[in-house]
């Protein structure tokens, strides 16, 4: 099938029904429909930004002068997160056993079930589409919650990264699914029961949600409403102040906040997490 149904006389009125369209069928069936279809999706801004493929306009901060110079701000308007990452990525892949055992070794202790074979060929596919998805619109930042010896309670470090390991055009560096995908893979992320919080490799994934619950349900009811993903770990070297300035990365997390670049800080200074 070459050319669009007559009942589409316009690219405009396809595309106004495709946006009204549930995300899934958009991703799996609407652009095997024919070529047009396909070529309507890919040249649309707006369809684009309903794959959470491109940004919308508007982002969630913006530098805003101050009376001690530029400082990140906030945009108070819609967010919309990604729905695909709860219905399919989270439960069916970030938090499943691969078959193969040389594969997230690390999820054997965590006693992860094991994925459908199935559903573990399609999510490894190199194109898969899932990999260049955005986790929310406006794209926002990564949190990082860090318990530190010397601090009475965890500390949160709000951190935007615009990534360039060239993996994404320069106009169009976000972080993406397909970057927590590979934190998760090379075990430098360990996804939790809630979405969209990690913690580092440090003890069993069971033993550090307990550790954390008051400030997981801060995370969740406060931190996600604002940011892409949360991240739990004892010390990262990658935020203000540095305590070991000069000495790379300390630990797993600061081995993917490397691979991601290093990011620019929305506050100069830690906050407390609850």
């Amino acid at each position: 099938m070459d050319q669009p149904h007559g009942v589409f006389p316009t690219e405009a009125i396809l595309e106004a029904i495709l946006l009204q369209t549930e995300i899934r069928t958009l991703l799996t069936s609407a652009t095997r429909v024919c070529r047009s279809w396909h070529g309507i999706i890919q040249g649309s801004a707006s369809l684009q930004a309903a794959f959470f493929l491109k940004p919308a306009e508007e982002p969630a901060f913006f530098l805003k002068p101050s009376e001690n110079g530029v400082r990140w701000s906030y945009c108070n308007h819609k967010s919309i997160r990604n729905l695909f990452i709860e219905t399919d990525i989270w439960p069916d892949f970030f938090r499943k056993r691969l078959h193969n055992p040389s594969d997230r070794a690390w999820q054997i202790q965590e006693e992860f079930p094991l994925i459908d074979p199935g559903k573990e060929k399609a999510y490894l596919r190199e194109e898969a589409s899932w990999r260049h998805m955005l986790l929310r619109q406006p794209t926002s930042h990564l949190a990082l919650i860090e318990e530190r010896a010397y601090a009475p309670c965890p500390v949160v470090s709000q951190i935007p990264f615009y990534v360039n390991n060239g993996q994404f055009k320069a106009v169009d560096d976000f972080i993406r699914l397909g970057h927590l995908g590979d934190g998760v893979g090379h075990g430098d992320l360990i996804p939790g029961r809630d979405m969209l919080l990690f913690y580092d490799k440090d003890g069993r994934l069971t033993d550090r949600e307990l550790k954390y619950a008051k400030h997981r349900a801060v995370a969740i009811s406060y931190w996600l409403t604002q940011c892409d993903a949360v991240i739990f770990c004892c010390l990262s070297n990658f935020c203000e102040p540095r305590p070991f300035e000069g000495l790379g990365c300390l630990t797993f997390v600061d081995n993917f906040l490397e691979d991601l670049g290093r990011g620019a800080q929305v506050r100069r200074h830690r906050r407390v997490a609850a």
